[in-house]
């Protein structure tokens, strides 16, 4: 168990929730440590993978440091030192893969695009991608460190670059984050959407409850300054008051 038991729980749903589908992926080059044995490969080509303790070091994560002039928040580097995975449960949030032997190149890599090198100079460490929009990164904004040096955490819109929607928030913070998407990948994803004319009326009602519950995770952040980008694909509680 590390210090950031939200971690944990996300991992753990990320395996084992409803959504665990996404652990086949067709990397015909898979680290044999990632290989899953107990799973056969689809007949499409796809093959299983496992997640597996991370060997990621904090001489890693300080070279990173350096080279990029950023500072990681503590529980970011948790995270990163907790498993590596090709592919995490989303709900609003892709994180970047953090496949064995590959991953500092990779995030290397991400760090050089044009957008991503802006946005670290502002002080915001991409780690992955909005889901829901495919708007843009999703980064801690290491501009307003809490007391405990988590972030808040937010994303950015491509559509919407040089306005006051260009960043836009998620999560209080990277603890409630882990917290709050722990929840929906235990809850099943995906009860953000509903469309009357398409969706059978009576699956709103749990819907809407699992909103209810993921929104009070976070009440400053998801259910708080966030709140209109969560409610707007069809289930808002506020609107069954």
């Amino acid at each position: 168990m590390s210090q950031f038991p939200y971690i944990d729980d996300y991992f753990e749903a990320s395996a084992t929730g409803p959504n665990k589908g996404f652990m086949f992926v067709p990397d015909p080059d898979m680290p044999s440590e990632m290989c899953d044995p107990e799973k056969p490969a689809a007949s499409d080509g796809y093959k299983a993978w496992k997640l597996i303790p991370s060997t990621t070091t904090d001489a890693d994560l300080n070279d990173l440091e350096e080279s990029h002039r950023i500072k990681y928040p503590p529980i970011y580097r948790a995270f990163l030192k907790s498993f590596h995975y090709y592919r995490l449960a989303s709900f609003g949030v892709e994180f970047s893969s953090h496949v064995i032997h590959r991953w500092k190149t990779a995030l290397k890599v991400e760090y050089e695009y044009e957008c991503h090198r802006s946005l670290l100079a502002r002080g915001f460490i991409p780690f992955g991608a909005e889901q829901f929009m495919d708007a843009g990164a999703t980064c801690f904004d290491t501009n307003n460190i809490l007391p405990n040096g988590d972030c808040p955490i937010v994303f950015w819109d491509h559509e919407w670059v040089g306005t006051n929607k260009e960043i836009r928030p998620l999560f209080s913070s990277g603890e409630l984050m882990f917290a709050s998407l722990a929840f929906a990948a235990f809850a099943g994803g995906n009860f953000q959407y509903h469309d009357d004319r398409e969706d059978d009326p009576a699956d709103l009602p749990l819907k809407l409850k699992k909103m209810a519950t993921f929104l009070s995770i976070d009440p400053e952040g998801a259910g708080g300054v966030a709140r209109d980008y969560w409610t707007t694909w069809g289930v808002n509680p506020d609107n069954e008051a």
